[in-house]
């Protein structure tokens, strides 16, 4: 983590810099898929293009380990938000609405195991989705002060992310409505 230390000293309004998560276990769908370490995951996505786009932006989310904090900002805040199941995104809302900063460094700086059975994998997620549901719900950061457009945008992809499961229901069950109904769900001419 020191390698995160300079970067307080060059920005006082810095309250948190987040550095991404690294696995040295495959999750259970790498396990099962044989794809651990040949096709990325899901980690790599938010810990490489999100979190990258988020700072752009002034958005980095501290994601609760790999993360260094500024205590007089966490302590300026509140402390770490215990409003939510998912404090460590809370916090970091909390300190964007105060005008500080909050930055993400791309280097892999502490290692851990991937959750080992798909129960605690979706347990995570559920995890990770309500606490975005309840932050939506009681700190909207459509409505709230202090945020820019940019900001509002990250946090609320963040919080819709978790109902892909809608639209990928529909796509699902539309081929299902017209071979059973008769029902075209996209209506196009033969021309």
């Amino acid at each position: 983590m020191q390698i995160a230390m300079g970067w307080f000293g060059r920005d006082p309004k810095l309250g948190m810099v987040q550095l991404p998560h690294y696995f040295f276990s495959a999750d259970p769908f790498e396990r099962n898929l044989d794809t651990f370490g040949t096709v990325p995951n899901e980690g790599e996505l938010f810990y490489g293009l999100i979190q990258d786009g988020n700072d752009l932006w002034n958005a980095t989310f501290f994601c609760g380990s790999c993360a260094v904090l500024r205590r007089t900002i966490v302590e300026e805040v509140g402390g770490i938000a215990v409003e939510t199941v998912t404090e460590d995104a809370h916090t970091a809302l909390k300190m964007h609405r105060l005008g500080y900063s909050t930055a993400y460094l791309a280097l892999p700086q502490a290692a851990g195991l991937a959750t080992e059975s798909l129960s605690g994998h979706v347990g995570q997620r559920i995890r990770w989705a309500r606490g975005m549901a309840q932050i939506f719900r009681i700190d909207n950061p459509l409505f709230g002060r202090g945020l820019h457009w940019a900001q509002r945008l990250c946090y609320v992809n963040a919080m819709l992310h978790f109902l892909y499961g809608l639209p990928r229901l529909i796509y699902l069950t539309a081929p299902l409505a017209y071979l059973y109904f008769g029902a075209s769900v996209i209506h196009a001419s033969r021309r």
